[in-house]
């Protein structure tokens, strides 16, 4: 019976005067406590908690309140409460394992391929690059500010970086110096060069030893490279497009 009542979610002390209350109907706080061998106080803590569950019930038409044990019923209905609750949580652990996945693999840093969806995974991406040990070089998407809610994301995103002294340096296509917001980027620690008339509808970034593709349209995916060499080889790529790019006019 004891062992029944634990894996219902009682505690010991709980089963203790629960069972005592199965066949003491009725009875005061002060006589539970005596018979259970518990402290006063402690013994209304443990009421108040069967009371919460269901377990027991209080009666205070008289001068004194006494307690009583609940139609045994109720554990059935409790059990089966958790079952849902446990079926509905298995459910949403099912749906985030592949993010908690992605994050993890991220923290240790493994080689391979994480990818991630959505704005938790762009997000999650985001909390990354702020841990850089090494400059973020990114070949800027010109669709990523059409999304307020991306756009909210790569903002904070990038005063964060800042913030932590990490700088970034996007590659946009020629066109992007007559958007409105270009000169924006700067107080969000972005240092900006124009390169190829071609506008890029997704971003590749590069940082540590990660070569991060992201698509904002038709739905948000993060697909992130964690290998040495090609983090290299992006670089260097890069580095070369940086040198031939032009600055913004005006700087």
């Amino acid at each position: 019976m004891d062992n029944l009542l634990a894996e219902i979610g009682l505690t010991e002390t709980e089963v203790a005067v629960y069972k005592y209350l199965l066949t003491h109907s009725a009875d005061t706080a002060a006589a539970i406590a005596k018979h259970t061998k518990q402290t006063r106080t402690n013994t209304y803590m443990v009421l108040n908690k069967l009371i919460d569950k269901s377990i027991i019930v209080a009666d205070d038409s008289a001068a004194v309140r006494r307690y009583s044990a609940a139609n045994p019923q109720v554990l059935q209905q409790q059990v089966r409460a958790q079952q849902q609750t446990l079926a509905r949580t298995s459910k949403s652990l099912e749906l985030a394992l592949p993010e908690l996945q992605s994050m993890f693999n991220l923290a240790q840093q493994r080689p391979g391929v994480i990818n991630m969806e959505g704005l938790d995974g762009l997000r999650a991406s985001f909390e990354d690059q702020a841990k850089s040990k090494t400059d973020l070089l990114l070949w800027g998407s010109y669709i990523a500010n059409r999304d307020p809610r991306i756009w909210q994301i790569i903002e904070k995103g990038g005063y964060k970086r800042r913030a932590r002294g990490i700088n970034t340096r996007c590659l946009f296509h020629n066109e992007a110096a007559q958007w409105p917001h270009i000169q924006e980027f700067a107080l969000k620690g972005f240092e900006v060069r124009l390169w190829g008339d071609r506008p890029i509808i997704g971003e590749v970034l590069i940082y540590d030893n990660r070569v991060t593709f992201t698509t904002y349209a038709p739905e948000i995916m993060v697909t992130i490279l964690t290998n040495d060499v090609m983090a290299d080889t992006f670089r260097t790529i890069f580095e070369n497009c940086w040198q031939s790019a032009d600055e913004l006019p005006g700087k």
